[in-house]
């Protein structure tokens, strides 16, 4: 069962976005924590 509004919803480019805050926003609370906790935190 395909939902054709979902789907172009989905695309490519909001997919990376989404991802793309996703990241950034794992960066930024790890950077946090690395600073307040003075321990190096390394994570790929």
């Amino acid at each position: 069962m395909k939902l054709p509004s979902l789907t172009e919803n989905k695309k490519p480019e909001v997919l990376a976005t989404q991802l793309a805050n996703a990241w950034i926003t794992k960066s930024t609370k790890l950077a946090i924590q690395s600073t307040l906790t003075s321990e190096p935190v390394i994570e790929l």
